[in-house]
């Protein structure tokens, strides 16, 4: 009996160490969301490759969650769209908010590590913020704010260049048309790879 145990508990370890093997890029993409104490429901501000983000609106909380692709980045003819989805946490609807960043045209997700330290004026008659709700997708008219990438970075695995990791922060005064929001405490920790940069087409 106890070698049947021991047979049993070996083929259940190797199996685990096998699927751990095999399962480092499905990781990496995990999210690790750690609490900030003094914004209560956001993320921590980070730099790890954390895959989350967070900010108010108005006063309540828009996230990453774990079953949502963070971030999506998809490169148009003259504009870069960085798209972040999450979920509200008044109904807990999925959400998007979408910065359409201008003359940034990436070759491959490897030249987004460009964006390093770029501050962009939310305000700028040029830049687009959109932000969808559920069904209802609206177009930001921002009248003061800024998207700041503070750190691009490549995340490296055994010395091989895997994915980029955007970190930095946001916020914004802004109205839907009908009424004024404002986004603010904005953060973000993500990473990106094949999986989600979408080429110019």
């Amino acid at each position: 009996m106890k070698y049947i145990h021991f047979a049993l508990l070996f083929i259940f370890a190797t199996l685990v160490f096998t699927s751990c093997n095999n399962s480092d890029d499905f990781k990496l993409s995990q999210s690790v969301f750690i609490h900030d104490t003094d914004y209560p429901g956001l993320p921590i501000y980070s730099e790890w490759g954390y895959n989350t983000f967070g900010a108010y609106l108005d006063r309540t909380p828009f996230i990453s969650d774990n079953y949502l692709m963070p971030v999506k980045v998809m490169v148009k003819p003259d504009t870069c769209l960085l798209a972040f989805t999450g979920r509200t946490q008044v109904k807990y609807e999925e959400a998007t908010l979408t910065f359409y960043l201008l003359n940034v045209q990436p070759k491959t997700f490897f030249e987004l590590l460009s964006l390093d330290k770029r501050t962009f004026d939310l305000s700028d008659k040029h830049t687009i913020v959109s932000f969808r709700n559920g069904t209802k997708t609206d177009t930001l008219r921002v009248t003061e704010g800024v998207f700041v990438i503070k750190k691009a970075q490549k995340l490296l695995v055994d010395k091989e260049e895997k994915k980029v990791v955007l970190s930095g922060t946001f916020s914004m005064k802004a109205s839907t048309g009908k009424e004024p929001i404002s986004i603010n405490n904005g953060r973000f920790d993500v990473s990106v790879d094949d999986v989600n940069f979408f080429g110019k087409r």
